[in-house]
């Protein structure tokens, strides 16, 4: 893998709370909407990318780290493409985990090299007919 020339911009997501993210978002215009989808995702996928190049270049003692949390079940890797009533369920489950999250640790301040949790729940989007 050759340079990572992008980076997720971390002081966008440490400057706004979760819900005032919500509302900043309910509010664009749709042309705003693709735009800030579009950046996310990208700026996500550079982020991962940068992730899988630390892992590449590990050394034994990460390499032991990674295998005692996958154990430990720390570690989790989930990809669903799932019907509409399964879709529905699972965001209602993590609007609720989000709201708990944000009750009990919302004050504390985010850590850039902290834990991730990254969820994305994207609907199937349905061309438009002719």
């Amino acid at each position: 893998m050759g340079p990572i020339y992008y980076r997720l911009d971390e002081r966008f997501f440490e400057a706004i709370d979760l819900s005032q993210q919500r509302k900043r978002l309910k509010a664009a215009r749709p042309e705003e909407l693709k735009t800030i989808l579009q950046s996310t995702l990208v700026s996500l996928g550079a982020d991962f990318r940068r992730l899988a190049e630390e892992i590449a270049r590990a050394g034994d003692k990460t390499l032991e780290q990674i295998a005692r949390s996958v154990a430990e079940e720390r570690i989790t890797l989930s990809y669903s493409i799932l019907p509409d009533k399964a879709f529905e369920y699972v965001l209602a489950e993590l609007k609720r985990i989000n709201k708990t999250v944000l009750e009990r640790w919302g004050h504390e301040k985010s850590l850039p090299k902290g834990n991730r949790v990254i969820l994305i729940g994207l609907p199937r989007f349905r061309a438009e007919e002719n």
